[in-house]
């Protein structure tokens, strides 16, 4: 599984649960690797702050800070590119990646490409066309950070009809309220709450405010 830390509208910073609740991972490589997830690109899992920044934001020093992305590196949730004159470059997450060698890369490989978190391509489509259609909008279901979403709700064991059910019930209770129809969108709908818009769907489908024919 692909375990990726993505910015949304560079104010929110999501990681995998199972990232943080992992036992064997210190203390300071948490906060070393929540400060770079913070400043990772949503698409490449790429940045590049300085040590100086690391340290800032975590709290810590510097030797504590090195320490730290060497373990982190060592178990393999981050790469590193060191590059002479100016600060490293890191790849975000555990995840398969394309590589070619480069002189400048000690290690030998410089991630290229980073895989699609899983190959449920159909269903990432489907979800967000069917989004777009009832909001008019342009979400790309190609986001990184809206199929790790999806994902994770799919763990949940939700279905594509559960996400469908879920998008017509919010649509229905926010859609004519200019203030929360901002909020129809993947990061809102798909997040840790959506039991809850599920339940609200269920509860539309009851009182026959929606057509339940079509879940």
């Amino acid at each position: 599984m692909r375990i990726k830390a993505v910015r949304e509208n560079g104010g929110f910073t999501v990681i995998e649960n199972s990232f943080i609740r992992d036992e064997s991972i210190g203390r300071n490589e948490k906060v070393v690797y929540l400060v770079l997830a913070s400043f990772a690109d949503q698409d490449t899992g790429q940045c590049y702050p300085s040590i100086a920044t690391i340290e800032k934001f975590a709290g810590l020093t510097d030797k504590p800070v090195m320490k730290a992305i060497r373990e982190l590196e060592r178990i393999g949730w981050i790469k590193c590119q060191r590059r002479s004159n100016t600060s490293t470059l890191y790849w975000i997450g555990k995840t398969p990646t394309t590589s070619r060698t480069n002189s400048d890369d000690p290690i030998g490989e410089i991630p290229i490409k980073q895989e699609p978190i899983n190959k449920n391509q159909e269903q990432y489509k489907e979800i967000i066309n069917y989004l777009n259609e009832k909001t008019e909008s342009t979400f790309r279901h190609e986001s990184r950070a809206t199929q790790q979403l999806i994902n994770a709700r799919l763990k949940d064991k939700f279905t594509v009809k559960g996400f469908k059910l879920v998008i017509d019930a919010m649509c229905h209770e926010w859609g004519k309220d200019a203030t929360m129809a901002k909020f129809l969108r993947p990061l809102t709908l798909f997040g840790t709450k959506m039991e809850n818009y599920y339940e609200i769907g269920l509860k539309k489908l009851k009182e026959e405010i929606l057509d339940g024919s079509k879940y």
